[in-house]
């Protein structure tokens, strides 16, 4: 299993956004698109692979792909059909398992690869038609409202005509009409009808959706006319502007303006917001609209949603806040007016600011756009080179090394141009940084002599501690303690001394924890110790600064402060204070009970070293805990298993029910066959066709041998996971360190 990554963003609030497409909006315009265009080496998406998806990281990234490409280009429906079979195997999966919810998410992420405005063009998809059809009488029995009408809305879009279908539909809409006055009953036409457009925009629904807007107009202003006149024709006239950009909002969402100013000519004028509404919707309608018209429709429908009810949230797979439409907005104009400097800095300015991997594809595709339409332009070179370095991360990532070594040597020729263009102003954003995450890519990977590579060029042009770190790193792992440690002073000597405190102390603290590490495994005792003593004050310092600063900081944004607790467990044990050290770790877990990488990195640290108490507590609270997934669930059950087994006890019944009642057709689910006794080691082995799944598969067996006190065949077996290269994975660190001190009976305190 992969040592989980911490996360690399913090996610921008609504009002910090709306500030900076403010910015945006204010500084569009100033450049015409006449300027001189460079060559459009770069600004096409690779063609996507095509092969089945084998795994949820390389859906995310092909799902980033996919959202990038325009609606028309022939790539999209093969891509579609990849991603779709992906998310319909998964769906089978959850139904198998009894687990609606999750297949309801999985149907929405197939549901959302359709675009609106292919969904106008009688769309043809028989497997999605039968995961609705199969889903909707368990919908129907659960009385999930939303979830029913969104499956009757594809059968009525995929299979058109079916009355049965048809009339389902407008049962379930009269029901829900007729609660709506029903107290306590929080269903209304408008919201769930919402719901079903967030998830499957299709003509028809749309059209019912705004349909229902403009009914509560209406009933707005009958208020006027019951003799309420003071607060009556407010209220009136604040919700019929507040319709007016939902109503427009929802049309522009599915790249129909026509019907946008169709709808919003039908509402009362009277607040001069709706009136100017209007006329911007009828300049982008006209065949006469430039990309101004489209920047100050942007405005509009931005200003006017301040007014509006706030969304329910988004479906699982398609954004639908105000943000999100009025990227819609500019990528239409991007598409009307493919030479618009104006309209491709909106588009790429509004998907950039949360760097999520959809939203980093089509911000890149931008920015690349406008690196061939204004070429003088420095800032938007330097904008695209860092959105294609966050990009060979994300792909760095998903270990997709084909399209990792295409990804660079797309950023390779976006430096060269800009080194010719810009000669005496090199870009912020080096080299350095995407060769190291290359080469963290082919180290994730297990290809560690193409990892040595990238990273040595990654030295050559920048000697920093993260590439110096992982240097060291790859050089430990290797065996060769004495080079890793050279590494490590050599980082620790690179860390900077300003501006940011909190960065020198974290690159501190990790640098002498390394090296405490490197010279353990040389054999310098006493040297080791100090490093890690050093380690710990650099990380108490560190803590100190972060917990001061906890009321400004949520626990999900402060990753650093988490892996510090973690860590300071780690060097607590390490020097021998283990009582601190359990107590360290069960606080990291107090403080982010939700995160997945704490349980993993607390047990996968307590496990080898036998400590059995504290990992059947935190095992337990991982078990309830909705961050930690399946697949996290199954190592961290094999590992308590093995924990009882060594001790001689009785198998922990919770381990042992959660293995029995996993099954499915991913590797993780294959291994919890195994361990429940349900598939046997020839079976497992014969399907350990990757170097990442020889490794766990040796690794799992080789325990079996240790339970049973045939330490010679699990030393060979764990030899074999290191042969594998996986140094990424917890069971390559794990075999390691039986190889290096043996294994000994778990210590026991509770039975």
């Amino acid at each position: 299993m992969p040592d989980p990554i911490l996360p690399c963003y913090t996610p921008h609030m609504r009002a910090v956004r709306i500030v900076c497409f403010s910015s945006l909006m204010a500084a569009c315009g100033t450049t015409g698109s006449s300027a001189p265009k460079e060559a459009l080496s770069v600004a096409t998406a690779t063609t996507p692979p095509l092969p089945p998806i084998t795994s949820d990281d390389q859906y995310a990234s092909l799902r980033a792909d996919y959202d990038a490409i325009d609606v028309g280009d022939p790539r999209r429906a093969p891509l579609r059909r990849v991603l779709a079979a992906w998310c319909l195997a998964e769906l089978d999966h959850e139904l198998a398992a009894h687990r609606l919810d999750a297949a309801l998410d999985d149907f929405t992420q197939a549901a959302a690869l359709w675009d609106p405005v292919e969904l106008a063009k009688s769309p043809r998809d028989p497997e999605l038609l039968a995961a609705a059809r199969a889903l909707e009488p368990t919908c129907r029995k659960r009385a999930a409202i939303g979830a029913e009408l969104t499956l009757l809305a594809v059968e009525r879009t995929l299979a058109p005509g079916d009355a049965a279908v048809d009339n389902r539909w407008k049962q379930v809409l009269a029901w829900v009409h007729l609660g709506e006055n029903v107290e306590g009953v929080r269903f209304t036409v408008p919201s769930v009808l919402a719901e079903v457009a967030a998830s499957w925009p299709a003509p028809a629904v749309v059209d019912a959706l705004a349909h229902e807007y403009l009914l509560s107009a209406e009933a707005g202003a009958e208020l006027e006319g019951m003799g309420r006149r003071s607060s009556g024709r407010r209220w009136g006239q604040l919700f019929a502007m507040s319709v007016a950009t939902r109503v427009a909002a929802l049309y522009l969402a599915a790249s129909r303006p026509a019907d946008a100013l169709h709808a919003v000519k039908q509402l009362d004028m009277t607040p001069s917001r709706d009136a100017n509404l209007a006329a911007l919707l009828a300049r982008w309608s006209a065949p006469t609209a430039t990309p101004r018209d489209m920047l100050d429709l942007a405005r509009a429908i931005l200003e006017g949603s301040h007014e509006s009810e706030p969304a329910r949230g988004d479906s699982p797979g398609r954004r639908s806040d105000p943000l999100a439409v009025v990227e819609r907005l500019c990528r239409d104009g991007a598409a009307r007016f493919p030479d618009s400097i104006d309209a491709w800095q909106c588009v790429g300015q509004l998907s950039a600011f949360d760097r999520k991997p959809p939203e980093l594809s089509v911000a890149l595709r931008a920015f690349e756009r406008l690196v061939a339409l204004a070429p003088a332009d420095r800032r938007t070179w330097e904008a695209a080179a860092l959105l294609a370095q966050e990009r060979l991360l994300l792909v760095a990532s998903d270990e997709r090394l084909g399209d990792l070594t295409a990804e660079l040597a797309r950023l390779e020729d976006l430096h060269r141009r800009a080194a010719l263009r810009f000669p005496k102003q090199p870009l912020h954003t080096t080299l350095a940084g995407a060769y190291l995450n290359v080469g963290r890519g082919f180290f994730n990977a297990g290809r560690v002599d193409e990892a040595l590579t990238y990273l040595e060029r990654a030295r050559a042009i920048e000697g920093s501690p993260q590439t110096l770190e992982q240097l060291a790193v790859v050089e430990l792992k290797r065996g060769d303690a004495t080079k890793s440690a050279a590494d490590y002073r050599s980082a620790l000597d690179a860390v900077p001394k300003e501006p940011d405190k909190n960065q020198q102390l974290y690159w501190l603290a990790k640098l002498h924890r390394g090296l405490g590490d490197a010279l353990d495994v040389g054999g310098d005792a006493a040297g080791a110790r100090q490093e890690w003593t050093r380690a710990g004050n650099a990380w108490d310092t560190l803590l100190h600064i972060r917990r001061a600063e906890r009321a400004e900081r949520s626990d999900s944004e402060d990753g650093v402060r988490i892996e510090g607790e973690i860590e300071r467990g780690k060097l607590l044990y390490l020097v021998g204070e283990r009582d601190a050290a359990l107590e360290a770790f069960a606080h990291a877990v107090d403080d982010s009970p939700r995160r997945g990488a704490t349980y993993a990195d607390t047990l996968s640290f307590l496990a080898p070293r036998g400590e059995r108490e504290a990992v059947l507590n935190v095992y337990h609270r991982s078990l309830s805990s909705e961050g930690v997934t399946e697949y996290l669930k199954v190592y961290f059950s094999m590992w308590m298993i093995d924990l009882d087994r060594r001790a001689g006890l009785p198998e922990d019944p919770v381990a042992r029910s959660f293995l029995d009642g996993v099954d499915g057709v991913k590797w993780y689910q294959e291994l919890a066959r195994w361990a429940s006794g349900r598939e046997s080691d020839k079976e497992l082995e014969a399907h350990a066709d990757t170097p990442a799944k020889r490794a766990e598969s040796a690794f799992y067996r080789a325990m079996r041998f240790a339970e049973k006190g045939a330490t010679s065949d699990a030393r060979g077996l764990w030899q074999r996971v290191l042969d594998t290269r996986m140094m990424a994975f917890f069971e390559f660190d794990m075999a390691s360190f039986y190889l290096r001190h043996g294994i000994d009976k778990p210590i026991d305190k509770v039975r």
